[in-house]
């Protein structure tokens, strides 16, 4: 969602993929809408030899999760990787504020089970705090977790069994804030993991 990023300094920074936005999810008047920079970051990454090998969809309590689906499977239908969930929820001094958990947890399931059927996997990227919204049968999907300031691998939270995919870290590259993420394998390892071509 950066529009100021440098593609060949990321790449130079050691870069070896990336999971794009491609839709927005936190609008105040509760519409989604396509993320403008998703083609733009897609073809500026594949520039400079980094391959885009998927995308989440920030997903909101105030719309129906399978029309978010829908609105995210049909911005990503060129893109040939995976489509994750991006389950967040908002807390303040331990309180739920936006959205409710079980509106969360209803938003989520409803967006995973509309993906299933067009796509072989929904990965799930959150974090352990948004998980007190909780996504019943989906702990079969890939996770993507969120934890950053650790110094090892993280364990997965109840009920997922592993970690896929780590975010590690918001690292500055370049002189811009990027997500790091971590595999422990191969790019293709990781494509096959997390459902993607």
């Amino acid at each position: 969602f950066n529009p100021g990023l440098d593609y060949a300094q990321i790449a130079a920074a050691g870069c070896a993929f990336a999971i794009v936005r491609c839709m927005t999810g936190s609008d105040r008047d509760g519409v989604m809408r396509p993320d403008k920079l998703f083609r733009q970051h897609v073809d500026g990454f594949g520039a400079v030899g980094v391959h885009t090998i998927g995308a989440y969809a920030w997903t909101s309590s105030r719309r129906d999760g399978a029309e978010q689906a829908d609105l995210a499977l049909h911005v990503t239908r060129d893109l040939g990787g995976f489509l994750a969930l991006d389950h967040e929820s908002s807390r303040k001094d331990g309180v739920w504020t936006d959205p409710d958990p079980k509106r969360a947890t209803e938003v989520g399931c409803d967006f995973a089970a509309t993906v299933l059927d067009a796509r072989a996997t929904c990965p799930v990227y959150t974090n352990p705090a948004s998980l007190a919204a909780p996504l019943p049968g989906l702990e079969t999907q890939p996770l993507w977790l969120a934890h950053h300031g650790l110094k090892h691998w993280p364990a997965a939270p109840a009920p997922w069994r592993a970690v896929t995919l780590w975010q590690s870290e918001v690292a500055t590259i370049a002189g811009v804030k990027i997500d790091k993420n971590v595999f422990r394998g191969t790019l293709d390892e990781l494509r096959r993991a997390m459902g993607g071509t």
